[in-house]
């Protein structure tokens, strides 16, 4: 938060409409910042605002991570 004296925080949906909550900050009232705890997500879009300014908003993306295959000419443990 770079507004001195405005109140903002983050809440994070799982849902388009904001009504399946998965994490909130505190408040930060003026300059300073806070941290959310989400849980461990799925692939997919979530999406965020501002509680008290709902125009903040925005998006978060979760990919698939890898197959967890080493790559070509990896090794896993020692040779020889």
């Amino acid at each position: 938060n770079e507004d001195p004296g405005i109140t903002h925080n983050l809440d994070v949906f799982s849902d388009k409409g904001y009504t399946k909550e998965i994490g909130k900050s505190p408040d930060v009232v003026g300059i300073g910042s806070g941290q959310v705890t989400l849980p461990a997500l799925d692939p997919g879009t979530y999406y965020f605002h501002c509680d008290y300014h709902p125009v903040m908003q925005g998006t978060i993306t979760i990919t698939k991570s890898g197959s967890g295959s080493s790559p070509s000419g990896a090794s896993s443990g020692p040779s020889g």
